[in-house]
């Protein structure tokens, strides 16, 4: 089955012509009249041709990279081309920004919703509204088109849109002899223009790519259109997305990696705790632990260095017997005494004597006590003099 497009034109006095084409170009329904039909027929697409005459186009250089930024900027590129404000204009670049530079469109946003009111009165929702001077210029089949003393016109100088027909010369910058011109009245096709019957007609047969500035995009694009009219807001969406998901993810693999190296760190200060208080001491908080028997030694942070050095050489003899318990140490004046558990006599009096091996420690049995038949036994240790 044929595509059936419906192209409407709005003149510059505001009559709206009509017609419908298939996809290989034959007039399928109306013939270009301004009478609206009783019920508008079925159609794949409809198309506005805009040919107000406070609708400007120019050309504008492009950036190498950051499009989508230069997109958002595009009203404050057209404050200094139009008097204006900034928050009154509705300024917009075609779909597809290729080349070096692209026609940028400018209109008031009350004059383009007054059209869309309009259309809309006409039982109207168009799936793209277009200028007329964007089938025009570099690259198109004509320069102008004069039609009823208006004129629709592209020049070489990079100025686009509509005038009065007597004011083209002035407006385009050069004279109407070097444009490649149409005309629709004999009086004009005797300035040298070319004749055709209907500027709608002439249009309608030409070629609808994403290098045409459409006017539906952002405020106006149409309710939950998925066409390309709001391709880049969309890319721009997914590529925000994507950039807080990798931001995310990123965070996440930090954070993991934070907590397993936190893990890791708690797992060897409970390791060295068990070691300097036995396996059977209650763990709460290691490091408050130990810096709390740390802090009963003084505040010297020398004394703390020698007492450290005594319990780890003392560590590896408790650890070498698991039934060997540290219950508890006290350092004062050079001199670290320990409370140790024992299963027996024999494992403690065994312990001190490994401790005298040491030729660099001085070693002397404290308080021994007895409960059935473990000891618990002190034992003082200083370096030798």
């Amino acid at each position: 089955m044929s595509q059936i497009r419906l192209w409407l034109r709005v003149a510059p006095g505001g009559v709206v012509e009509w017609l419908c084409r298939d996809e290989r170009g034959r007039v399928v329904h109306g013939s270009g009249g301004s009478e609206p039909p009783a019920s508008w027929p079925r159609v794949d697409e409809t198309l506005v041709v805009w040919a107000d005459e406070s609708l400007v186009l120019r050309r504008a250089p492009l950036p190498a990279s950051g499009r989508a930024r230069w997109r958002t900027g595009l009203p404050y590129l057209a404050e200094d081309w139009v008097a204006g404000d900034v928050g009154e204009l509705h300024v917009v670049a075609p779909q597809s920004l290729a080349g070096d530079e692209t026609w940028v469109a400018v209109v008031e946003r009350r004059r383009l919703d007054g059209l869309l009111a309009r259309l809309r009165e006409l039982g109207i929702d168009p799936d793209r509204i277009l200028p007329e001077a964007a089938f025009l210029g570099p690259g198109r089949a004509a320069d102008v088109l004069l039609d009823g003393g208006h004129a629709s016109f592209a020049s070489g100088s990079g100025l686009a849109g509509g005038c009065e027909a007597d004011l083209l010369p002035m407006i385009a910058g050069q004279p109407l002899e070097s444009l490649r011109a149409l005309a629709t009245g004999a009086e004009e096709v005797e300035l040298g223009a070319g004749r055709i019957d209907s500027v709608l007609r002439w249009i309608s047969l030409q070629p609808v790519d994403d290098g045409l500035v459409e006017l539906r995009q952002g405020d106006y694009a149409r309710a939950g259109q998925s066409g390309a009219a709001s391709g880049w807001w969309r890319i721009a969406a997914v590529l925000a997305l994507v950039a807080a998901g990798v931001h995310t993810l990123a965070l996440a693999i930090a954070t993991w990696n934070a907590r397993s190296g936190e893990q890791a760190l708690a797992a060897e200060l409970e390791a060295d705790f068990r070691r300097v208080f036995g396996p059977e001491e209650r763990l709460v908080d290691a490091a408050f632990q130990i810096r709390s028997a740390f802090a009963r030694i003084g505040p010297g942070a020398a004394a703390r260095a020698e007492a450290l050095t005594l319990l780890k050489g003392l560590a590896p003899m408790l650890t070498a017997d698991s039934r060997l318990v540290l219950q508890g140490f006290v350092y004062a004046e050079g001199v670290l005494e320990v409370a140790i558990r024992a299963p027996d006599a024999t494992r403690f009096e065994g312990l001190r004597e490994q401790i005298m091996l040491d030729r660099g420690l001085q070693v002397e049995i404290g308080s021994t006590a007895y409960e059935g038949q473990e000891v618990i036994g002190r034992i003082r240790i200083r370096r030798s003099v």
